[in-house]
């Protein structure tokens, strides 16, 4: 038993490397203007062509699923559940993944310093890269799997549950591209960055726990 947790203490460890990895490369290619900005002009140029005024409702809708008030009101929700199950651990996790993600992409956004694509759907404010609800779409909904996957008996409801919280974080990165707020590797590095969080505070519980 203890093996296995070992192993899986390190897959996690394993997976925020990687994650991290990811981000930086990003982040240089992206600081360098490199061949990887084109890609994003690519589907940048191109997306206006996907614009509907439904779909454009519903990726507003979507979008904002994590944004301000939505977000405090669902993270206190998680928390208080948490505290009802005594899942301190799990608390620690959450809240300091969630912390860290947020700090981290707004001082990422001001040391990169990337110009937002031109014609944005939305009101939008400070820099681009990485993309904060990318970020904290990824920590919110992958670290939901983490703290209540298991409290979940019935395997087809904590499919749907899995699925979901996967989906989710998924739209919310497509809608910021589709509403031209953020470049497709914004998102990208978003989704690098919030995992790598929620990967080192898993493996930091681990550590404490022991």
């Amino acid at each position: 038993m203890k093996k296995q947790k070992d192993k899986k203490s390190l897959q996690v460890l394993m997976a925020g490397i990687l994650s991290a990895v990811l981000f930086i490369l990003l982040a240089v290619l992206v600081s360098a203007n490199f061949n990887i900005v084109r890609l994003d002009e690519l589907i940048d140029n191109n997306i206006a062509s996907l614009w509907n005024p439904i779909i454009i409702q519903v990726m507003i809708f979507i979008t904002n699923i994590v944004s301000m008030w939505p977000l405090i009101i669902l993270s206190a929700i998680t928390i208080l559940l948490l505290i009802y199950k005594k899942r301190f651990s799990k608390i620690f996790v959450f809240a300091g993944s969630m912390i860290a993600g947020l700090i981290s992409e707004i001082i990422i956004k001001e040391l990169v310093q990337r110009a937002r694509p031109i014609g944005g759907l939305t009101e939008v404010t400070r820099s681009s890269f990485p993309s904060g609800h990318a970020t904290i779409a990824a920590v919110f909904f992958l670290s939901l799997i983490y703290c209540f996957k298991n409290e979940i008996k019935n395997k087809v409801l904590r499919k749907i549950f899995i699925i979901g919280c996967i989906i989710l974080p998924l739209l919310i990165g497509f809608s910021r591209i589709y509403l031209k707020v953020h470049w497709f590797n914004d998102v990208l590095a978003g989704f690098f960055l919030g995992i790598f969080w929620l990967c080192l505070f898993i493996f930091l519980s681990k550590i404490k726990i022991k």
